[in-house]
């Protein structure tokens, strides 16, 4: 293609006849727009081509106009230096000339995106390159690793995977295909295992993000082993299983899968406290039940992740190795748990308010992305402890509001009896015998506010918590052994 000064050194694969073709297209018949809905300006590798079809698109686009023709766009380009480079009005009859039938036009789209995304490639390829040469700006080889799997995530979530939108007919259609498929299946939703909580939100929904929120003690790590076991089931010939991703940036898997145990064992009457897997202090036979109730949950669908340096792409990449495992077994990811939100970080964002927002917003996308539930917990600002009253509120969220946008159900813990057990009073004191029989009614309690949800009424679902055995119930007449020896708050 002739042209003077080029406005840019361009380098890369590239197609400038279908560039041109398409932009013929699009002038000589409007209605081809609705075939170029994933198409974006900088998918075009000459920067004239995409500043043609910005302006082409703001046009038929606009209510006013809407419509474009190489005569209307004459005037819209007059002040464009590289245009009259290219041949200015006789470039737009070029591109008339060059048209094609609307028919095809989606495969040229579809060709014009791919060029751009090798280009893309190419960038960051050779950014990874001068990063990994260069010990100026990167220290250490995990940092330049970091950068690029931030690059490929960012170009992974710019990657037109179809139309924008849907008509609604095609949403009513799936809206009522899903519906269907609950109403006939044994379990319509996925449930939470904590029954008023199903009722409050409607069990945990595919595309969902909810945010768990709690201070030191208010038992987050319990709730969310308690949401694995419900959900986490090994396939079957006749039935897909249901995987589980847990990615722990705070506790070693050892610890967390310490706590699974200890559950799982406390559920069928031998409470073991976790803290005696850690110390080892444990009776013989303590430790053979242990190994029988370990080798009951081998097989349970549940990957742990335990990388405390992860960043948003890692953990992108991580789900997306355990979709793939998951199915080779005959599973769905059916959940992801992350533990916990402020631990995430996000290369090349200094400020601690936009990393969280960043990673708070990134939930939401994930979700969707996997086409399950997202939960991530999230750490609570310490004013809870300043109030009276030391039940959470939205405002209590640390470091980030984005956190109450981006989820679509927003839920926070609360047990009395922490706070009790904190203030009982010196001994032989009239508080202190108050305070013993209130911890007593309360040591098993826990709150679990729903502060925000997008589908239904807000409120407070009840349950019972044993936090030495991170176990979680609802009936309240079955009290582990364990929970009769004392309290541990």
């Amino acid at each position: 293609m002739a042209r003077g000064e080029p406005e840019a050194v361009l380098k890369g694969p590239h197609n400038i006849e279908a560039e041109q073709a398409l932009l013929g297209c699009l002038m000589l018949n409007n209605d081809s727009l609705e075939h170029m809905n994933r198409l974006e300006p900088w998918h075009f590798f000459d920067p004239v081509h995409g500043r043609i079809f910005e302006r082409a698109r703001k046009m038929i686009m606009d209510p006013d106009m809407g419509h474009c023709s190489p005569v209307t766009m004459k005037p819209y380009m007059a002040d464009d230096k590289g245009f009259h480079e290219l041949g200015g009005t006789e470039y737009l009859i070029r591109l008339a000339e060059a048209t094609i039938a609307i028919f095809v036009v989606k495969h040229y789209v579809s060709a014009i995106i791919d060029l751009a995304e090798r280009r893309s490639l190419m960038d960051i390829a050779d950014a990874i390159t001068a990063g990994a040469m260069s010990s100026d700006e990167f220290e250490t080889a995990a940092e330049v690793r970091a950068v690029a799997e931030n690059s490929l995530a960012v170009l992974s979530a710019e990657s037109p995977q179809g139309p924008p939108f849907t008509s609604i007919g095609t949403a009513l259609a799936e809206s009522m295909e899903q519906v269907n498929r609950r109403y006939q299946s044994d379990e319509p939703v996925l449930s939470t295992g904590i029954r008023e909580l199903d009722e409050l939100i409607g069990g945990l929904r595919d595309g969902n993000a909810y945010f768990i929120g709690g201070r030191p003690g208010m038992g987050k790590t319990g709730v969310a082993l308690k949401l694995c076991k419900s959900v986490a089931r090994a396939g079957t010939d006749e039935v897909m299983g249901r995987g589980v991703f847990f990615d722990s940036k705070e506790m070693p898997r050892t610890q967390l899968a310490n706590r699974f145990l200890s559950m799982k064992m406390a559920e069928s009457g031998q409470g073991v406290p976790y803290n005696k897997f850690e110390s080892i202090d444990l009776t013989e036979d303590q430790f053979r039940e242990a190994l029988e109730h370990a080798r009951t949950l081998e097989h349970l669908p549940l990957l742990i992740s335990d990388d405390s340096s992860g960043t948003l792409a890692g953990l992108r990449s991580s789900i997306a190795a355990a979709q793939k495992q998951f199915e080779r077994s005959g599973c769905k990811l059916s959940l992801v748990v992350v533990d916990y939100l402020q631990l995430i970080r996000v290369p090349g964002v200094n400020d601690r308010m936009t990393e969280v927002s960043e990673a708070a917003r990134s939930m939401k996308s994930i979700a969707k992305q996997f086409d399950c539930p997202v939960v991530a917990l999230t750490q609570l600002s310490r004013k809870v402890e300043e109030r009276e009253d030391k039940r959470p509120m939205l405002s209590d969220l640390r470091q980030s509001g984005e956190i109450e946008e981006a989820g679509d159900v927003v839920i926070m813990l609360f047990r009395d009896a922490y706070y009790i057990a904190k203030a009982l009073g010196a001994p032989g004191s009239d508080s202190y015998s108050e305070n013993i029989a209130r911890l007593d009614k309360a040591k098993h309690s826990l709150e679990l506010i729903v502060s925000k949800n997008r589908h239904g009424p807000e409120g407070v679902a009840r349950t019972n918590i044993d936090v030495k055995m991170n176990r979680i119930w609802d009936d309240t007449s079955k009290v582990s052994q364990a929970d009769q020896e004392g309290f541990d708050i």
